[in-house]
């Protein structure tokens, strides 16, 4: 379906729908090639996984999540930024309450949006920097993160057992 509609506004692109569960096993291999990744995904497992490859190949990650009416976007820069290990708590309860449409089309467009920046290399992006959107009242905070120095993928000390 996503495929009959890029092609339908576009028929000029090239279109490669990729049937793959994003596992342990298949990371390596969806993510070749890429220069950058979207985590839109509704699972804490698989935005690790993610912000693993993304920080293994040196690409940045844009991360986005939503809950309700609440959703977060930022992006990580490997090698610059906090990565998601570092601020995402290591479990997460699981969602009862449906996600909005509206939540989730805020965060889309805020992450199509950073994508679009980071390939064009144009304006700043959210590195570093965690916005918080509250469909509520329709309002935005922005949270600074830092790197952790003990982050397990992407601190000082990954890999010299600690």
């Amino acid at each position: 379906s996503a495929t009959d509609t890029l092609l339908g506004l576009n028929p000029d692109i090239s279109v490669e729908p990729v049937h793959e569960t994003i596992t342990g096993d298949t990371i390596r291999s969806l993510a070749e090639g890429t220069r950058v990744i979207v985590d839109a995904m509704d699972n804490l497992g698989t935005r690790l996984l993610l912000n693993r490859e993304a920080i293994r190949r040196g690409i940045p990650l844009v991360h986005g999540a939503v809950r309700g009416y609440f959703g977060q976007v930022t992006t990580v820069i490997p090698g610059e930024t906090a990565c998601l290990s570092c601020f995402l708590p290591e479990t997460m309860e699981k969602e009862v309450f449906p996600v909005i449409g509206t939540t989730a089309a805020v965060i889309g467009s805020l992450q199509a949006g950073e994508v679009v920046r980071y390939l064009l290399g144009e304006g700043g992006l959210l590195a570093n920097r965690l916005l918080l959107y509250e469909g509520h009242q329709c309002r935005f905070e922005e949270i600074q993160l830092a790197r952790n120095p003990r982050c397990p993928e992407c601190g000082a000390k990954r890999g010299q057992g600690e």
